[in-house]
């Protein structure tokens, strides 16, 4: 099964898609957007992996993977009417789009939050719904668009509504705002404090869903713990865990339980592993683990700055320079602490030339003390005020060329990562231009491919008898569909009977040749409503498609195809069908009316004998559509006399309405047996005998 999973890049949505694979899915993965606010198109990659970028493009996904289902959850950050607009119109696009094209099953994850915070002691699926939030609400109105959407094609929706999710790595934003608190020690807002949980293990949800793939079922679940608290009890018992040393909160009330999750267990077998207990433990651990992290980090933000680390070195490298200049070590005719300053403004800027200056300035002081000099040298003594001062006025030159060199540097390399953005985008372009302009082809093949057939068609089955019709029905639906195995069956209401009458390819291993369709509900809908019928459900004992051929409104046959591809269960393909069997009935009702109306040239005066041509012609097309097909028919033979006319007035009372009678080239009469042969036409002839009519194979 192929499955799309939206908001996969979420830890939710990994540990959904890690879990599909193991059990043999195939995954397509559509990741969240990083800015919300762009309105690009949908980013494609090699692998499979969508980045959702508009509402727009959303269909066309849906067209190109043509996934058996949707996997959808909510989003976390629903909290203004701008978040749930948006979040509307993305499940609108989902839901039309799903329905759009036959996607077999929907999987909604919403949440408890559309019951509120104030439910009854026996809370399940059927209780009243009433929102507090803006997510609930939101939620709330995705569930109806659903299944406003999807109820009417009779496509499987399963919407999970969840409690706030928890595992080893990551918690929902509820939990994980109160493990803030308690982690720095502070309270919570009134309404965190006062809102209802009901967390469960993402491993357990992760095993309902797999559940629900599995099984055939549709509906609407609770998937949740086994205990409800509010904010501030949960709040409470992970600060008595931890032993922090934290105010405890004053606790309200939670009203209500949590949902037994009967249903879920009743209809998909799922099971909670994981209790509350667990989940404190698994919170308590975060919380260590997080406070350890947060005071390394406080500890190393100040030695990672980049700057601070810049002037260390500096330093350590003037106090190099300043001992090998007074060791004389680094005796090169120009002072190095010269070029100190120059290299420290030239890679650290006008900042960094001030210190490196400063430095200098010092150890002139210094070593001026040496001498005997006091500090007041660098103000009394002209020739080294200058020198300093002009050491001063380079590390500032040279610092503010470097910087407005490095500025420019960077403006470049801005305009160059700029047209680079561009020039990428302008490459998507093309390819979506490409990508688009091979599917109109693609489209404008399939139409001249569809004008093509429908002329097959209509060389077919235009101005021919029902009966050449209903033979030529598997040779045409073959043209228009591509499938090989299909059967006509013709329908005796009177009876209540069904008998093949012909087919092409194999015979129908569901279908037996006769049978009484009324005891077989799938096709006594198609015969009394008259309606197309695809077996989404994958029944075992039904074909995949049955179509009705009507005549005067009435059913008179039914085109049966065996085995159709699941992957064409699509509205594109049923309205393929559908259009298939129109086409079919209006040239059926076009030969009954051509055949009332030259009855009286084709019929021997005041009788219901065809006359020899048109008999013969009947035969003819008999004769051709065996030998084309797995055909059967027998034609009878009845001695000619006076009463030729009673005789056939009882006959017809024993033939079905496509059995054809005539007059033979030796004057005797023929009665055409549609679909019969040797094994069976032993009945019809003793239900001729009966009447005291003899009769014999011709």
């Amino acid at each position: 099964m192929k499955i799309i999973i939206f908001r996969a890049d979420t830890s939710l949505g990994k540990l959904f898609a890690m879990k599909f694979r193991r059990a043999g899915h195939r995954v397509v993965s559509i990741n969240e957007e990083e800015q919300p606010d762009d309105n690009e198109s949908f980013k494609v990659s090699k692998d499979g992996v969508y980045l959702a970028k508009s509402q727009e493009k959303i269909a066309d996904v849906l067209k190109y993977e043509a996934p058996d289902m949707i996997l959808y959850f909510h989003s976390d950050a629903i909290r203004t009417e701008e978040a749930a607009r948006k979040e509307i119109a993305r499940m609108t696009v989902l839901a039309q789009g799903s329905a759009a094209y036959g996607i077999h099953k929907f999987l909604y994850l919403s949440s408890l939050e559309i019951y509120g915070n104030e439910q009854g002691s026996d809370e399940n699926e059927a209780t009243a719904y009433n929102p507090v939030s803006m997510a609930g609400k939101t939620m709330l109105a995705c569930e109806n668009l659903l299944m406003s959407f999807r109820n009417e094609e009779q496509l499987l929706n399963v919407i999970f509504r969840v409690g706030e999710t928890w595992s080893a790595d990551n918690v929902t934003e509820e939990l994980s705002n109160i493990l803030r608190a308690v982690n720095q020690s502070e309270g919570l807002t009134e309404e965190v404090a006062a809102k209802k949980l009901v967390p469960v293990s993402q491993g357990d949800l992760a095993d309902a869903v797999l559940k629900a793939i599995n099984e055939n079922v549709r509906g609407i679940y609770d998937i949740c713990g086994s205990e409800a608290m509010t904010g501030a009890e949960l709040y409470n018992r992970l600060a008595e865990k931890m032993e922090a040393q934290v105010g405890r909160l004053s606790e309200k009330k939670v009203l209500g339980v949590a949902p037994a999750c009967r249903k879920a267990l009743r209809e998909i077998g799922w099971v909670r592993h994981h209790d509350t207990q667990d989940m404190l433990e698994v919170l308590a651990k975060q919380t260590v683990l997080q406070e350890t992290e947060n005071a390394s980090e406080d500890r190393l933000v100040f030695a990672k700055n980049k700057n601070f680390q810049n002037f260390v070195a500096h330093t350590i490298l003037f106090a190099l320079v300043a001992f090998g200049q007074q060791a004389s070590l680094l005796d090169i005719g120009i002072e190095p602490l010269f070029i100190f300053i120059i290299a420290a403004a030239a890679f650290g800027g006008v900042s960094h030339g001030i210190y490196a200056s400063l430095l200098t300035i010092g150890y002139h002081i210094y070593e001026m003390g040496q001498v005997g000099y006091g500090p007041s040298v660098l103000i009394l003594h002209y020739p080294f005020l200058i020198e300093n001062l002009l050491y001063l006025a380079i590390a500032l030159t040279v610092g503010y060329v470097i910087e407005r060199k490095t500025s420019r540097l960077v403006h470049l390399k801005t305009e160059i990562d700029y047209l680079a953005d561009e020039n990428n985008r302008l490459y998507e372009i093309n390819g979506e231009l490409a990508v688009s302009k091979q599917y109109q082809e693609q489209k404008l093949v399939g139409y001249e491919n569809g004008i093509s057939k429908l002329h097959t068609v209509y060389d077919a089955i235009e101005m021919k008898s029902v009966i050449e019709v209903l033979l030529n029905i598997p040779k045409v639906v073959r043209q228009l569909t591509g499938e090989k195995n299909i059967s006509v069956y013709i329908v005796q209401k009177q009876s209540g009977f069904v008998r093949r009458f012909a087919f092409i390819g194999k015979p129908s291993t569901k279908v037996p040749s006769t049978f009484r369709y009324v005891n077989r509900e799938g096709f006594k809908r198609v015969i009394d409503r008259r309606e197309v019928y695809m077996n989404r459900y994958l029944d075992t004992e039904m074909p995949s498609i049955i179509v009705p051929v009507l005549v005067n409104e009435e059913v008179v046959a039914i085109t049966v195809i065996e085995d159709y591809p699941l992957e064409k269960f699509t509205r594109y393909y049923l309205n393929l069908i559908q259009i298939s069997g129109k086409i079919i009935n209006s040239f059926c009702q076009k030969a009954a009316n051509r055949q009332e109306v030259i009855s009286e040239i084709i019929y021997e005066e005041n009788t219901g004998i065809l006359k020899r041509n048109f008999f013969q012609s009947s035969y003819d097309t008999a004769l051709k559509a065996s030998q084309e097909s797995s055909f059967n028919f027998t034609v009878l033979e009845i001695p000619a006399s006076d009463e030729d006319q009673a005789k056939v007035t009882l006959i017809r009372r024993n033939l079905r309405n496509i059995d054809e009678i005539g007059r033979l080239e030796n004057g005797n009469i023929g009665i055409i047996l549609y679909g019969a042969n040797h094994d069976n036409v032993s009945i019809v002839r003793d239900r001729i005998e009966a009447l005291g009519i003899e009769s014999s194979i011709l």
